[in-house]
């Protein structure tokens, strides 16, 4: 990451990064089931890639 995304998570409001959190993983999930990379046994296994992706 650039230094000005540090930057601006560092100076951002704590309730809008956690509002970025909630709404990014199922955002992830649901593109990783619609076009992910591989096929997903179970649910279990698109959360998990749902998190690889965030963090990522």
């Amino acid at each position: 990451m650039t230094m000005e995304m540090w930057s601006l998570g560092a100076s951002m409001d704590p309730f809008r990064l956690a509002l970025l959190l909630v709404v990014s993983v199922p955002l992830l999930i649901g593109l990783g089931r619609i076009a992910g990379f591989r096929e997903a046994s179970c649910s279990s296994d698109d959360l998990a890639d749902a998190f690889v992706a965030r963090v990522a």
